[in-house]
């Protein structure tokens, strides 16, 4: 039979509705609307989840793939989706998901040349992934390009979805074209991606390079043990990034093994990463945080994180966010543990024009390897920072170090927190040009830190720092402030 006819039969067979099958809510409703079966585990062939892809590929009315194949699909080359239309590729079983696999894991993927377990590469406007495995391969394990330079928005959605052991990334979402102009929509739901390439491959990765903007909603899920990044965010032209993340952790990424590694002597970021390169072959520190956004052009940035979210245990940052250009910032944490990073708990910075809001509550950064907290407003613009209920403690520098540095004014505001045992200030307050000053503490305690309890400066105009109702032991420096009482 050749291949068009084949094709045909198979379209006209894949439209039969399978009794019993969890069907998605994005299936088209249409009469048109086909469904492809996987029903084998070979790579090709009838029945296989490579033969639905071509039929997809083939007819526009094929937009749902359910897979009910017992044993894992097993792949030996990518499969790649070339189709315009929406997709949904779907396991049948509500107890356990239906697996598509490679040749292998622990290979490197750069030398392999490889690219992709599955690629989707056409002009679909919505991806959805559910109750699916993809997993043990020398590639990335699932990749979405958008090619077309129109303004359009792709969405792709993973629930009840695991992306595991891949020696690339595990999930890549990126753009070609010119200008590059796609926005990028990600929705996780109860979703795990693990087990990635040591020092190269992010867990999940979306990079905007041109106008568009990147808007990430991660619920119950996680990126955590990842070579790379666990979350990374990256818009490089004008656009907004927005994240909100719930009951999720990323954890553990970057491949480091903190109990196996001497830092004496240590003083900053770039020891740190050397101290641990030197240390042998059982600690290696490649820098990647558990969270990063980046956004490097006009654009707003906000972030939400919402109980609970764990973001410790990383060979960088737990959680680092730029807003490298002229933008605000909006950063809202509730229920954050940041515990234990090579570099800081929580790292935020906002370089241009444009002002940062932050706000803790119950946010804990305790035992990173720098700062618990650093937050920095580096250009013209306000900086906010409220923290309620929250700690930094045993810190190997500040526990809280929160710096305005060019024209603005700087809020501060800590109610019922703690700051103790760090190795430097337990909270290290600056204004360092023009701009008002203005801090508060109630109910907090700070004790035993290695410098100052807390470290003041204004540089041009008098600043004002209340701590009455809390304990402050170690000694207050100030500088332009005056400190009451």
């Amino acid at each position: 039979m050749n291949r068009g006819a084949w094709t045909a039969a198979v379209i006209a067979v894949l439209g039969v509705v399978m009794g019993g099958v969890l069907l998605s809510s994005q299936r088209a409703s249409t009469a048109e609307a086909a469904t492809a079966f996987v029903t084998s585990s070979a790579d090709s062939g009838p029945g296989t989840f490579r033969a639905a892809i071509e039929a997809a590929n083939a007819s526009s009315s094929v937009n749902l793939i359910v897979l009910t194949n017992t044993l894992p699909v097993q792949l030996t080359s990518q499969v790649t989706y070339t189709g315009n239309q929406d997709l949904v590729i779907q396991g049948n079983s509500v107890l356990s998901n239906r697996v598509i696999q490679g040749n292998g894991y622990g290979g490197n993927a750069v030398a392999e040349g490889c690219d992709a377990l599955f690629r989707s590469s056409g002009g679909a406007r919505n991806l959805t992934f559910q109750s699916v495995t993809f997993q043990n391969t020398y590639c990335s394990a699932v990749v979405i390009y958008a090619s077309d330079s129109s303004q359009t928005t792709r969405t792709v959605t993973l629930t009840k979805t695991i992306i595991q052991h891949a020696d690339g990334y595990g999930l890549e979402m990126y753009e070609g074209g010119s200008p590059a102009a796609t926005s990028w929509v990600l929705t996780m739901t109860n979703s795990h991606v693990e087990d990635t390439a040591l020092c190269f491959g992010d867990g999940v990765a979306v990079y905007e390079h041109g106008w568009g903007g990147i808007r990430a909603t991660i619920t119950g899920s996680s990126s955590s043990n990842n070579g790379g990044t666990g979350l990374d965010l990256e818009e490089e032209d004008d656009g907004d990034i927005s994240l909100t993340a719930t009951m999720s952790s990323f954890n553990g990424n970057g491949e480091v093994d903190p109990e196996s590694v001497s830092t004496a002597g240590a003083d900053d970021d770039s020891t740190l990463v050397g101290a641990l390169a030197d240390s042998g072959p059982t600690a290696q520190c490649c820098d990647y945080d558990g969270i990063n956004v980046d956004e490097n052009d006009l654009g707003r940035v906000t972030i939400v994180l919402q109980t609970v979210v764990q973001a410790s245990g990383n060979a960088g940052h737990g959680i680092n966010v730029h807003e490298n250009y002229d933008g605000d910032i909006s950063f809202t944490a509730s229920g954050v543990i940041a515990n234990d990073n090579c570099n800081d708990g929580i790292h935020v910075r906002e370089y241009g024009n444009g002002s940062l809001s932050a706000q803790l509550v119950n946010v804990t950064t305790a035992e990173n390897w720098d700062d618990g907290t650093d937050i920095d407003e580096n250009g013209n613009g306000n900086l906010r920072v409220q923290a309620t209920a929250s700690s930094a403690n045993s810190n190997g520098d500040d526990g809280y170090d929160l710096d305005e540095g060019c024209d603005g004014s700087a809020t501060f505001v800590f109610t019922v927190v703690s700051a103790n045992n760090n190795d430097d200030d337990g909270i290290d307050l600056s204004e360092e040009q023009n701009g008002a000053f203005n801090a508060t503490l109630a109910g907090s305690f700070v004790q035993g830190n290695g410098d100052y309890g807390i470290e003041a400066y204004a540089e041009n105009e008098t600043g004002l720092l209340n701590w009455g109702g809390s304990i402050v032991l170690g000694g207050i420096y100030a500088s332009g402030v005056t400190v009451i009482p």
